[in-house]
Formats: structure tokens, sequence, C-alpha cells
């Protein structure tokens, strides 16, 4: 899972422009983006922290708890 990450999402991002992949690059709509390049592995959720105190959890358009 790792390496599927660090290739599909890692490579574009790391040292990219943010704006080039995202109009508005809020954690919120890079959890959604980055949703969208996993979608075909079957997430239950992503995590994504912007520092030790502020986080979001992604689980996707179709979750229902």
């Amino acid at each position: 899972m790792q390496e599927i990450v660090n290739d599909i999402i890692i490579k574009k991002l790391d040292h990219s422009f943010l704006n080039d992949f995202i109009t508005q690059p809020t954690l919120e709509n890079l959890a959604v983006w980055i949703w969208n390049e996993l979608v075909d592995m079957e997430l239950y959720e992503i995590k994504l922290w912007e520092s030790e105190t502020s986080s979001i959890i992604y689980r996707g358009p179709n979750f229902k708890p």
C-alpha cells in the first residue's frame, strides 16, 4: 500500500505547486483529490495532517456510517 501511495500521490505532489493539481488546495480539497486518485484501491478513509493539532478524515462520497 505504501509503495502505491508513494507512486501515485507523493511523487506527483512532492516539490510541486499544488495549484497545478487542485484549484483551491485546502486540506479538504486535497483529501478529495487523493481519494479520487486512489479510487481503485477500495479505501475506507483517508486521514491528512496539516499540523499536530489540525487534521481531516475523508471517507468518500458514498460513506454510510
